[in-house]
């Protein structure tokens, strides 16, 4: 409810009144479109995804590849989501640096919604010798 009461109520009074948004990243987006039920729909998604890919790309990835580049390299990124292929025998000192700097908290301090919560996103990992079999595995006590 308070997501729908504050949140969404205040993209729906942003896009009625500007029709932009600005993530904490500096990304912004302007709706140019009609508004409808699904420009608010699209205006909802828009900083929550904006801001998880940017933090992929940003605060983990941009270091990611200075701190674990002798032994691992990422292939793809996908919005919210890193494959990268590792040396045997490395798994575990890349997961580990992964979850460290997965955990820089995401903070909202610029933006359309400025707000004073940091934010740490959960993580999972799977691995395997193939994309095709990749397998999730318990990351706490790495």
């Amino acid at each position: 409810p308070k997501i729908a009461n504050i949140f969404h109520a205040e993209v729906r009074k942003a896009i009625d009144n500007t029709r932009t948004l600005r993530t904490g990243f500096g990304r912004r987006r302007e709706f140019f479109d009609r508004v409808t039920a699904n420009t608010y729909k699209e205006a909802y998604a828009y900083i929550p995804q904006g801001m998880l890919s940017d933090h992929v790309k940003f605060n983990i990835l941009c270091h990611l590849e200075e701190t674990t580049g002798e032994y691992a390299r990422p292939l793809v990124e996908w919005h919210d989501s890193v494959l990268s292929e590792v040396k045997i025998g490395y798994r575990e000192p890349y997961i580990k640096e992964f979850k460290r700097l997965a955990a820089t908290p995401i903070t909202f301090l610029e933006g359309t919604f400025v707000r004073n919560h940091p934010l740490v996103i959960p993580i999972e990992a799977e691995v395997g010798n193939t994309w095709y079999d990749l397998q999730g595995i318990d990351i706490r006590g790495i």
